[in-house]
C-alpha cells in the first residue's frame, strides 16, 4: 500500500455550460455561478465586463443621460449607479481611508510621529479606562445598568 502514489484530487470545472473556471472545494460552481446561485439571477448571463474606473464611470454617466426620467426607479438606479462608480474611483485614488496618499505625501519621521503620537493616545485610553474600574467611576457616555426589581 506504501508503494502506491496517489495523486492530489482534479480540480473539477463549474457545472455551467461554457463555463472554464474550476469549481470551488466540495463544490459544483465556480464562485462566480455560486454567488449567482445564492441571490437568484441568471445563471448563463455573460460575466461582467471589468473596466477602469474612468471607463466605468463614463459609461454610467451615459446611462444616466440616457435614463428614463419618467420611471423614477430607473433613474434613481442610474444615479446611484454613477454615485457608487465615483466614489469607488475616488476611494481608489486616495488609497483605504487616504492612507496611501497620505504616505506618499510625508517623510519616514512624520509617519513614525503621527505613528508614536496614535500608540500614546491609545495607551492613555487604556490607562483611563483600567483607572476607571478601579475607582468604580463609569467610561464617559456609559450609562449604569438598569437593575430589575
Amino acid at each position: 500500500m506504501r508503494d502506491m502514489v496517489t495523486s492530489p484530487p482534479q480540480a473539477r470545472d463549474c457545472e455551467v455550460a461554457g463555463c472554464q473556471k474550476s469549481a470551488q472545494k466540495g463544490g459544483l460552481y465556480c464562485s462566480m455561478h455560486y454567488k449567482r446561485r445564492a441571490r437568484g439571477t441568471n445563471m448563463h448571463a455573460p460575466e461582467q465586463e471589468k473596466l477602469p474606473a474612468q471607463e466605468r464611470i463614463r459609461a454610467m454617466a451615459i446611462a444616466y443621460a440616457d435614463a428614463d426620467s419618467e420611471d423614477d426607479g430607473a433613474y434613481r438606479r442610474a444615479w446611484d449607479n454613477l454615485t457608487n462608480a465615483a466614489e469607488g474611483w475616488v476611494t481608489a485614488l486616495l488609497g483605504r481611508r487616504g492612507g496611501a496618499a497620505r504616505a506618499k505625501s510625508l517623510t519616514a519621521k512624520q509617519r513614525s510621529e503621527i505613528a508614536r503620537r496614535g500608540g500614546l493616545a491609545k495607551h492613555e485610553a487604556e490607562v483611563r479606562v483600567l483607572a476607571g474600574k478601579q475607582t468604580g467611576e463609569r467610561p464617559a457616555g456609559k450609562r449604569p445598568r438598569r437593575v430589575r426589581q
